[in-house]
């Protein structure tokens, strides 16, 4: 964890909250330098799925391909 932390530029961790919010959230968190989290549980295997590609394109879209952008919760 503290590897993960140190890569940051601000070593902040968003916590994951089920039904509270969807990929909006920890994709603005992540553009921002910190530790964005999704909370996996609320979603079934073809939502996580879409979920995460819609993630890794947007970050991908600013030059983010570090995986320690993103933390999830199930």
């Amino acid at each position: 964890m503290s590897r993960i932390l140190s890569s940051l530029r601000y070593p902040l961790i968003q916590a994951p909250m089920a039904f509270a919010h969807d990929t909006e959230l920890p994709l603005a968190v992540g553009k921002t330098g910190a530790l964005g989290s999704l909370a996996g549980a609320m979603y079934d295997t073809a939502g996580l799925e879409k979920a995460l590609a819609r993630m890794k394109q947007e970050l991908s879209l600013i030059h983010i391909s570090e995986p320690t952008r993103l933390g999830m919760i199930s």
